[in-house]
């Protein structure tokens, strides 16, 4: 039979003084838990969002400050990479005549176009029809840059010089000079790969209905 010494009571008064405090260590730290939760919830249910997605950067922040002074919903930022890859997908036209958008940001765009031999008239030169087609495309693509889709509703175009032989790619460059809730107008110039302006034109575009990328 072992004797019981003192230190041997010492160390279990010990013991159960550790397993004690542990006890409480534990039981605050569920409570601390359970409050955070509490917290955490009752913080979701105010602002829609937790904590981590509620951190954003200057620009947003800047946007929200905004929308709060003028009492707007901030804008959503337009992809235009995204909208370029969209229309020229769908354009089939376009697509079938080699006419794409290669340049777009708010309120301008730009499309090209190489020059096949079918498309030249007897004479030589550049049929109008694609110029007026890659004007049409540039201009529709700048009026729908601010988020909707447009119509053409009318357009004076004017030929300047003849592209002949020497011109073998054309480029049609669209800005907008009015933005409307309903009409936007666009002035467009088309020239050669030498710059050299074959034609310009003002077109205008009706807005139909919110643009879908």
């Amino acid at each position: 039979m072992c004797a019981v010494t003192k230190n041997d009571v010492i160390s279990n008064d010990n013991n159960s003084v550790i397993s004690d405090s542990d006890r409480v260590k534990e039981k605050e730290a569920e409570e601390f838990a359970a409050y955070s939760d509490a917290a955490g919830m009752k913080e979701k249910e105010v602002f829609g969002v937790d904590n981590e997605a509620r951190t954003m950067n200057s620009e947003n922040a800047a946007a929200n400050a905004g929308e709060a002074a003028t009492g707007k919903k901030a804008k959503t930022p337009i992809d235009y990479k995204a909208a370029m890859e969209s229309r020229n997908k769908r354009n089939l036209f376009a697509c079938h005549i080699g006419l794409a958008i290669t340049e777009m940001r708010e309120g301008y765009a730009v499309t090209e176009m190489k020059i096949q031999p079918y498309f030249r008239n007897p004479i030589g030169s550049i049929h109008g029809g694609c110029l007026f087609s890659a004007a049409d495309s540039a201009c529709g693509a700048a009026a729908s840059s601010f988020g909707t889709a447009v119509t053409t509703l009318d357009s004076s175009f004017h030929y300047l010089r003849a592209g002949m032989e020497d011109s073998t790619e054309i480029k049609a460059i669209a800005s907008v000079v009015k933005k409307g809730k309903k009409i936007s107008v666009v002035d467009v110039d088309v020239e050669d790969q030498k710059g050299k302006l074959l034609a310009h034109g003002i077109f205008t575009y009706s807005v139909v209905k919110k643009a879908k990328w």
